[in-house]
């Protein structure tokens, strides 16, 4: 299972609701410019989960998403937890 970062340039209005819409059982925010989602489908691109939460022209919602491919670091034990739970 990939794990996708998505960082925000800015706070978005819908405070994440797109992301909880489209990966309910399948995210983890981190904060208000940080989330985590973990597709179950095969094969998911950056853009594909970029364009579902509105990264273009006519939402301007901006920002990126990263695959990860290792993660290291501190953070909430929840988010260790929940990546491990997803993978």
């Amino acid at each position: 299972m990939s794990v996708f970062a998505i960082v925000l340039a800015e706070q978005t209005q819908d405070d994440w609701a797109s992301v909880k819409e489209h990966w309910p059982d399948r995210h983890y925010i981190l904060s208000e410019r940080i989330a985590f989602v973990a597709p179950e489908n095969g094969t998911v691109l950056t853009g594909e989960i970029a364009e579902k939460i509105g990264m273009n022209k006519e939402d301007q919602v901006t920002g990126f998403v990263m695959k990860s491919a290792a993660n290291s670091g501190f953070a909430n034990a929840g988010l260790w937890e929940w990546m491990g739970a997803v993978e």
